[in-house]
């Protein structure tokens, strides 16, 4: 299935042109607090109008959202408050919700940064949070994380999402291993005035009955 995610950064969205161009949405719910710098966690300016865009034009959608959680209590307090965030629209979302976590703005690694093992128990808590609130969970993460640091038993049941921006990455994955994609960032789809993030999923998650 092909599809993309998006964000605030995308800007307003013409979604009557992209449900002829794309099988699924992964839309940003926001980020998650960052203690160490006592900023608040925030829900995507563009959340309500992107998830309600998505259900007026019948376009299947999941969630993603960046985590800043540095510890078990973090996490599962952050994915509480995605789970708030989303609750209004639970009834429509039928593709997973994505744990993010990569540390684009270095928070993490300004923060000590967290062990293996506890970044693997990071996404173990947010998703067993998820799927005990009626989602289905998902990792996203790129290839350097999952080789290097999320590579623990603990969390090999969970499906995963892998930012991998390769043309050979569709070719190449471990479909065994993975089960979306992100393969490029500098897609262009009919609708959306930005370069918008690309990806595949190997798993028609919409016809699936979730728990």
């Amino acid at each position: 299935m092909k599809g993309i995610d998006i964000s605030e950064f995308n800007g307003i969205i013409d979604f009557d042109k992209v449900v002829k161009e794309v099988d699924f949405v992964m839309i940003r719910a926001g980020f998650g607090k960052r203690t160490r710098l006592k900023k608040e966690a925030k829900v995507d300016k563009m959340f309500k109008r992107n998830v309600e865009g998505c259900i007026r034009v019948g376009l299947p959608f999941g969630i993603y959202y960046y985590s800043y959680a540095l510890n078990e209590e973090e996490a599962k307090e952050e994915a509480g408050f995605i789970i708030s965030a989303i609750k209004d629209y639970k009834d429509f979302v039928s593709f997973p919700v994505a744990i993010d976590m990569e540390d684009s703005d270095n928070y993490k690694k300004n923060s000590g940064f967290p062990t293996n093992e506890v970044l693997c128990s990071i996404c173990k808590v947010a998703c067993d949070t998820l799927g005990n609130a009626g989602y289905y969970p998902i990792i996203y993460a790129n290839l350097d994380y999952f080789t290097h640091y999320l590579k623990e038993e603990s969390i090999a049941r969970y499906n995963k999402w892998l930012a991998w921006w390769s043309k050979e990455a569709i070719e190449k994955i471990d479909k065994e291993k993975y089960q979306m994609l992100q393969y490029s960032s500098i897609g262009k789809v009919d609708g959306i005035g930005s370069n918008v993030d690309m990806n595949e999923s190997f798993i028609e998650y919409n016809k699936l009955i979730l728990y």
